[in-house]
Parts: structure tokens; sequence; C-alpha cells
């Protein structure tokens, strides 16, 4: 399906990939260091990310505040005893920010689909150990976390290294990112728009 309105909302297809742990791997090989993000990082972290992504990709993974951004929705859920939690790492080369991982943890169950018990790796430029060391990190991260496997949600650019660790890819699945603001509702109005019937012609699209 193409977007049609990438002003709107954005669709992409994904991997979901899964894998079982049991040890540790290294996190920083060579010249790549992987570290947790920190205060010292906002200023440049921002930076980079908004020269990368979309505002519509910001405001809809919590990045319009790296600091907190996913935590404005975190009272919503625990109001109802749960919780959602956000880490991020980054991958450097000297001060050089050469790609980061998101890692979402919440109590299993949360959905259904782990979700929000998953990483998914982003890269400011193409560095393929730099990508290995994120995903190798990120899985530490989950057995730190006590939990018996370990989800990424995929850019296709990941697929080998994620196969090289020893995941598997259980499905794909589409996204969409829409604006915090009213974005169900311009995404419905968008598809009420596309399919609907002109002239007693076939929806559009079909």
């Amino acid at each position: 399906m193409k977007n049609l309105s990438p002003e709107l909302f954005e669709y992409s297809v994904k991997g979901y990939f899964i894998g079982a742990f049991d040890r540790k791997m290294p996190g920083s090989i060579d010249y790549v260091v992987v570290s947790p993000f920190g205060q010292e990082d906002a200023e440049y972290f921002k930076k980079e990310i908004e020269k990368k992504h979309s505002t519509i990709l910001l405001e809809s993974k919590g990045l319009k505040n790296p600091l907190g951004g996913i935590f404005e929705t975190s009272g919503k859920y625990e109001s109802a005893g749960l919780w959602r939690k956000r880490d991020i790492l980054l991958a450097k080369k000297k001060e050089k920010l050469l790609g980061y991982s998101l890692l979402d943890y919440s109590p299993l169950g949360i959905n259904f689909s782990f979700f929000f018990n998953a990483f998914t790796v982003q890269m400011f430029e193409e560095d393929d150990l730099a990508r290995r060391c994120l995903a190798q990190e990120s899985i530490n991260y989950y057995i730190e976390k006590g939990r018996p496997f370990t989800v990424c949600l995929s850019e296709s650019q990941d697929e080998k290294i994620l196969l090289a660790l020893g995941m598997h890819k259980k499905k794909e699945y589409a996204e969409f990112l829409l604006p915090k603001k009213d974005g169900f509702n311009i995404l419905l109005k968008h598809f009420n728009n596309f399919y609907e019937p002109l002239d007693g012609q076939k929806p559009n699209g079909r």
C-alpha cells in the first residue's frame, strides 16, 4: 500500500523478530562504544534525530522530548496499576553519534504482541558494526531484566544481523505513525475518502 498522504501519517512494513538468550554478548567492539543515553547527550541527540526523522515519527515515538517523551503517558498506565519504561542506547565512534536503540520495557501482557517490550535500532549513518553492537547490547538489556525472550521491531537493514545473532523472523507487520494531535481521526478520514465510491465507480485503490 502506498502512503498517499505522507503529511498526515507515515506507513511502513517492518519485521518482527524474536529470540531466546541465556548469556550476554559484547556490547562494544573495536571502535564502537555503546552506552546508555544521559543528560549530557540530550542536546546532540535531539539535533540528530530532528535531522533524520519527521515530526510525525518524533511525536508518535515520544521523541520530541528525548529525556521524558514516553513518560508523558505513563500516568495513564499507572492509574491502572501498570507502567511503561523506556531506555535509549547510543552507539558512538569517539564522540560521533552513529545510531541508537529504543528499548521499551513494561509488564508482560500490557500488549500481547510485546510492542511495549521490544527494541528498535536506528542509524544516523550506515555502519554494520555499530548496528550489530546496538542489537547485542539491546539483547543484553532484556537478559538483565530477566526476560526469557527478546523482541526486535526491525528495519529491513537489520535482518542479516538479527538472524546471525540467533533471532528469527516471526512475521511482518504494517506500522502507521500518526501525529499526536487528532492523529487517529485524520487517518480514519483519509481512509473514508480513499475508499469512498465515486460516481458509481469502484473505490479508489481497488
